[in-house]
């Protein structure tokens, strides 16, 4: 009542229930709130229908008008369920009458609501995810003959329009280059092929002086229940060639269970990240970087070889087991040194780590939400705290191995909200190395020399 004057305007029968007609509108000006009427049913006081709209004098920012209308079923004396749910909006960076702006409407209808079916308990703990694009996303035959309510003259003409935008080459150039520049890739339909990541191509790094990396990927669909994916890149200064493949291949979609394995020969930094990766193609930093502060030259030649299984028995709550064999070799060796002392060696002393180790990943993520059910998902929020344990088991003697260690590393990240600054992520991580190892099986503190902050996903984290 502090808010709004009400007004009784008329009273008739809806549905055999007594209603009236009451018109509301606020009691100030320049505040967020709504002017209309509404239609109420003189017992139950349930709203029977109602329209909204957003005063004039309501400060929304780039929103000029706002109008929503609701319908109610009448289902018995105590209970009214939504029917219809209308919304209009109008966008405009001016809220003049006459300036340009863009209308944006939704129009959801409700039918055949089925209460009092008993359903096994096995019912209500399966994880249906309501923003699965394949729940929504169907053909025109499947609309034509479900949609409740007909389309009208002007919503029909939007499917037209959107048909004729496809086949003008302007639209088409824009859309191609809003596409690449969002996801990286160059998609290639009739190969089922993806080129890219575009922002790899180039790089500069003192080992290698001016690299180029071209990169591919198979896309049928987002949810492809396999995927290959590699690349290949050239270093001007010292001319090799490095290359790194990797396949991952849904086996199960109920248990999640997901078998990958890959190669990578390449050039990377140590200490980019603090706890342990097993991600093939993961891009490097001293790789890819243009812009760097001070000499970059703690540079490693790496040869790593993996292969893991994931599972996820429980929504959000992921477990991997794989194993992954690597050889180290500093890529200065006047700069930079690798060396230990090696009893074994007949200098007494080796620049090449060879190691095998065993891995076990958990990796709990609450409140995480995905879409899809191919191999991979895609993220649709990202305000979920990540908790991270691994297990590492290296063993002395398999494939030549040189150390026999363990690792222990665990890892808390949580997003914060800071208003209107944005976002600050929070990380926390402890770790332990039992038992002797050289320099490039420590875990190195975290260094960044490139001028730009990479975010490294937590995902990537033990899964290739």
């Amino acid at each position: 009542m502090d808010t709004y004057n009400y007004a009784l305007r008329d009273s008739a029968y809806i549905d055999n229930k007594w209603c009236y007609n009451i018109v509301y509108y606020p009691r100030r000006k320049n505040e967020l709130t709504f002017k209309g009427d509404f239609w109420v049913n003189d017992s139950t006081w349930a709203i029977k229908n109602i329209n909204l709209e957003v005063t004039k004098s309501a400060n929304i920012n780039w929103v000029k008008e706002i109008y929503i209308e609701q319908d109610f079923e009448v289902v018995n004396d105590s209970l009214f369920l939504l029917k219809r749910d209308y919304m209009l909006s109008d966008f405009s960076f001016q809220k003049k009458e006459k300036s340009g702006g863009v209308y944006g409407k939704r129009t959801t209808v409700y039918d055949n609501y089925e209460f009092d079916m008993e359903k096994p308990k096995e019912f209500y703990r399966k994880d249906l995810n309501p923003l699965d694009i394949n729940l929504i996303v169907q053909d025109d035959a499947f609309w034509e003959k479900n949609r409740l309510e007909s389309l009208n003259k002007d919503e029909a003409g939007i499917y037209t329009l959107l048909d004729t935008l496809k086949t003008v080459p302007k639209f088409k150039s824009y859309y191609n280059l809003v596409s690449i520049l969002g996801s990286g890739y160059v998609e290639i339909d009739k190969w089922d092929l993806d080129i890219g990541n575009v922002y790899d191509v180039f790089g500069y790094n003192p080992a290698e002086g001016p690299r180029v990396r071209l990169g591919a990927r198979t896309y049928r669909g987002q949810n492809d229940l396999w995927r290959l994916e590699g690349y290949v890149a050239y270093g001007f200064t010292d001319r090799k060639m490095k290359h790194g493949l990797s396949g991952k291949f849904l086996i199960d979609p109920k248990t999640r269970l997901i078998i990958s394995g890959g190669n990578r020969r390449d050039i990377e930094q140590l200490g980019v990240s603090l706890t342990a990766t097993r991600d093939v193609l993961g891009r490097s930093i001293a790789s890819s970087s243009l812009l760097t502060v001070g000499a970059n030259n703690r540079l490693t030649n790496i040869n790593l070889s993996a292969l893991s299984f994931e599972l996820e028995p429980i929504t959000n709550f992921r477990v991997s087991l794989g194993g992954t064999f690597r050889t180290l070799s500093s890529a200065l060796p006047n700069d930079f040194s690798l060396e230990y002392v090696d009893p074994d060696s007949p200098t007494g002393i080796s620049s090449e780590i060879r190691q095998f180790d065993f891995n076990t990943l958990l990796i709990y993520t609450p409140g995480k939400r995905t879409i899809g059910y191919g191999v991979e998902r895609r993220d649709v929020n990202d305000t979920y705290s990540t908790l991270l344990l691994n297990y590492t088991k290296g063993t002395k003697g398999v494939l030549d191995s040189d150390f026999n260690y363990q690792k222990l590393q665990f890892s808390y990240s949580q997003p914060w909200q800071l208003g209107g600054f944005g976002r600050l992520m929070s990380t926390v991580e402890l770790g332990k190395t039992f038992g002797e190892v050289p320099l490039g099986l420590l875990s190195v503190i975290p260094g960044n020399r490139d001028l730009f902050l990479e975010l490294w996903d937590i995902s990537q984290f033990g899964f290739l």
